[in-house]
């Protein structure tokens, strides 16, 4: 993998060991994800299959007819094209500042019914191990209305412990293993963008909203290669999922 120096130098944030996931990098060869199965608390299960070109994600499809297509340039994860039965519905863009270090992500909602809120904007700023996140709508050419502001803690792994803004706050702990898609490309720009995950796997999630706190936790089993082979999961109504991951 790429070093991590290159992102140290251009946003000063805390190495996450050897994974260069901010950068367009951060994969490692084996093991990759292949199959997921999720079972809900009433016994329907959702299959997702992953298919890869080396390191780099190509796309997801799933048993309920939805895929993601991935695109690069290089290393550098730009573009993840969501499909419902074969028609375009979502698009996500990332972009890189020009010391190649995650700056922007926009996503782009086909299906929205106001089309001056049909896309949402991030833009993301770095000191040390703390990442601002400032958040826009707007329609397809144009998002300048401020939604809110996050302040997002990391550890120097890359996971977020913290995510902090005006409407919400909620932390998360985790283990010490891998997460599922962590030898993937860019991994860790994907979870920055999501403004949840890291390198390892969440084990508990404490929402804060108008003085009203909620919590969800999971447990895991996990592989010889220290990936998880299986998560069962319990929301803050009590409700339990249940997945399990297969590996190459």
């Amino acid at each position: 993998m790429k070093n991590i120096l290159l992102f140290m130098l251009a946003t000063s944030l805390t190495s996450c060991s050897d994974d260069s996931g901010y950068l367009g990098g951060g994969g490692t060869s084996t093991p990759m994800l292949r199959t997921t199965v999720e079972t809900a608390p009433n016994g329907t299960t959702f299959t997702s299959q992953y298919r890869y070109s080396d390191d780099q994600l190509l796309e997801v499809t799933h048993s309920n007819g939805t895929n993601e297509v991935y695109s690069y340039a290089g290393d550098f994860l730009t573009e993840v094209n969501f499909y419902t039965n074969g028609s375009l519905v979502k698009k996500d863009v990332y972009k890189y500042t020009t010391s190649g270090v995650f700056g922007e992500f926009t996503s782009y909602d086909y299906t929205a019914t106001d089309a001056n809120k049909s896309a949402f904007k991030s833009t993301y700023s770095y000191n040390g191990n703390n990442v601002t996140v400032t958040r826009y709508t707007g329609g397809p050419q144009n998002q300048n209305q401020v939604v809110d502001t996050l302040a997002l803690t990391l550890n120097s792994s890359g996971d977020i412990l913290k995510a902090a803004g005006s409407k919400m706050t909620t932390t998360y702990n985790f283990d010490a293993k891998k997460a599922p898609l962590s030898s993937s490309t860019a991994y860790l720009v994907r979870t920055l963008a999501a403004l949840e995950g890291g390198a390892h796997n969440i084990t508990t999630v404490q929402s804060t909203q108008n003085n009203t706190v909620s919590n969800s936790y999971s447990t895991y089993t996990y592989n010889t290669d220290d990936y998880p082979a299986s998560e069962t999961h319990t929301e803050p109504d009590g409700s339990v999922h249940t997945t399990l991951y297969t590996y190459n």
